[in-house]
């Protein structure tokens, strides 16, 4: 099922018509709407978190249909799912204590870059504190403003390379250019892959599937106060 057939499914299970998501579609009229819930247009970022909202829906559920994300908690960006944390400067999951190597720096703008660096396996600079199982976790330090204000200059975000990443989940992405960007993973369409910001200053952007290295799921935002030194 193509998530404009879950739009009409929602509408209907609503109660609501298509005049109702004129407003969120940012259209004039219910012809234009029509175009979007036949699939003969693509929504903008705005307009699906938009259509998410009016829709009491998570954009996980509407993108790809799993029943585990499709009540909506709504956030200021319009994209927080039952399942994660809306305050989330920091989060946590059952699993046993962990010293996570800090292994590069991740810019949080529209270009991207990793600094990778030179320490054995299973090092870097640091590490942060936080509990995982997954024995590939790793965090990068973030500078930048792109995805203010739930992750802040300077802060940490911790990856699990063993996870699949979902549409809706903050995501590191690499890209075989040497590009590493944090983003929020809106979808995957044929041979693109799709990001946001949280930050609306920063464009949306996409990348061909052939072009990318990684795409891991973020697990945690760190503070700086949970940064231990390797000496």
């Amino acid at each position: 099922m193509k998530w404009y057939e879950r739009a009409k499914n929602r509408l209907k299970d609503q109660g609501l018509t298509q005049e109702d998501i004129i407003a969120p579609l940012n259209v004039t009229t219910r012809g234009a709407v029509g175009h979007y819930l036949n699939g003969r247009r693509e929504p903008s970022q705005k307009q699906l978190l938009a259509l998410c909202k009016k829709l009491d829906c998570s954009l996980d559920w509407l993108l790809t249909g799993n029943e585990n994300y499709k009540i909506h908690k709504h956030s200021s960006n319009g994209i927080i799912s039952e399942n994660q944390n809306s305050n989330a400067h920091e989060t946590y999951k059952i699993g046993k204590s962990s010293h996570v190597p800090v292994v590069g720096t991740a810019q949080l703008g529209d270009n991207g870059y990793w600094a990778e660096l030179e320490y054995p396996t299973g090092h870097g600079d640091g590490f942060v504190l936080f509990a995982t199982d997954d024995k590939n976790a790793y965090a990068l330090r973030c500078i930048g403003d792109s995805m203010k204000p739930r992750i802040q200059n300077g802060e940490y975000v911790v990856a699990e390379p063993n996870t699949e990443a979902q549409p809706g989940d903050e995501v590191i992405v690499k890209a075989k250019d040497g590009r590493i960007m944090v983003k929020t993973l809106l979808y995957k369409r044929e041979d693109r892959i799709h990001l946001i910001s949280i930050n609306e200053a920063h464009p949306p952007q996409s990348i061909l599937v052939s072009e990318v290295e990684i795409m891991h799921p973020i697990s945690a935002i760190v503070k700086r106060m949970r940064w231990i030194s390797s000496d």
